[in-house]
């Protein structure tokens, strides 16, 4: 009987050190590896569209990854994924950014060992340098590992930013689409982001 229970102790660390180990080797990415952040680029987009939707012009996105501190046990850690897509002017200084539209959109989520993510917030911002914008939609939601929309939100900011927490909205991935009108041409301003690169 002692040997059985012995046994069974044993069998009960060894399951809980593998699983400790299995969540210290989750979430181990490295936020600056430049094909991680080329991986986010690539799962992204921005773009110019005039009111019938046609393409006009397609931005360069920049992506930037950072990595908190492990949360409470069980809860993974925390990722802040932040994508910048600016318009500019014909005539204008690619780098200065009072000419044209930039637009930023940012997911924040609690990335949990297994398939069930947290998501925290979303947020992003429209700075307007030369033009003014108005019309400004986000939508934003979770997915399941093959694509599937699982939630989706809608909202219609009605300053240059905006900041949202829904409340336990999960799953394996999550998306965020802004677009806003630029007032002086009537075209639109489009970002989608979405968080597979670290699925």
């Amino acid at each position: 009987m002692k040997r059985f229970v012995m046994f069974v102790a044993i069998l009960c660390l060894l399951v809980g050190c593998l699983s400790i180990a299995a969540c210290a080797n989750t979430n181990t990415v490295d936020v600056t590896d430049p094909e991680v952040l080329a991986k986010a680029v690539e799962d992204a987009y921005a773009v110019i569209v005039d009111e019938e939707g046609n393409i006009i012009d397609n931005l360069d996105v920049e992506a930037s990854l950072v990595r908190e501190n492990e949360n409470q046990r069980g809860t993974g850690a925390t990722y802040t994924l932040t994508y910048t897509a600016r318009e500019t002017k014909a005539d204008s200084n690619a780098s200065d950014p009072v000419d044209g539209v930039t637009a930023t959109g940012t997911i924040t989520w609690n990335d949990i060992f297994g398939t069930t993510n947290l998501l925290v917030t979303v947020s992003g911002t429209w700075t307007v340098g030369d033009d003014s914008v108005s019309e400004r939609t986000v939508r934003y939601g979770a997915k399941d590992t093959q694509g599937n929309t699982l939630a989706s939100f809608k909202k219609n900011p009605t300053e240059n930013d905006f900041i949202y927490s829904p409340s336990n909205c999960t799953g394996y991935m999550f998306y965020l689409s802004t677009a806003a009108k630029i007032n002086a041409t009537g075209n639109y301003v489009r970002l989608y982001v979405q968080t597979s690169v670290l699925t």
